[in-house]
């Protein structure tokens, strides 16, 4: 019983290790979104695959204890494949900072 907790311990521990670094990369697009070097659309074609990741390592990865702002940013990029919210992205960059700060 004890070294089927510990099993259990050590995968949820490489889960959550998994998941900071998706929220890693999903900060890098945020920034190069931000910055200008690629569009709002990549910006949505890749969270939408970092998403689809996180799912895999975790199915209720949004409920993890200190990621509340890697799920936040993940629903944002998801209201992306609306086009008028894209070019508003792109306009007011502002609203990719809030979600770029807090992927910090």
């Amino acid at each position: 019983m004890e070294c089927q907790k510990t099993l259990e311990n050590a995968t949820e521990n490489e889960n959550y290790k998994e998941l900071v670094k998706l929220r890693g990369e999903l900060h890098s697009w945020f920034r190069y979104s931000y910055e200008g070097r690629v569009s709002a659309e990549k910006l949505y074609q890749k969270g939408t695959a970092i998403a689809e990741k996180a799912k895999e390592v975790n199915p209720r990865f949004y409920e993890v204890e200190g990621l509340e702002n890697f799920s936040n940013a993940l629903e944002f990029v998801e209201q992306l494949h609306d086009k008028s919210i894209r070019d508003n992205a792109t306009k007011r960059p502002e609203l990719l900072y809030i979600h770029l700060i807090g992927l910090s």
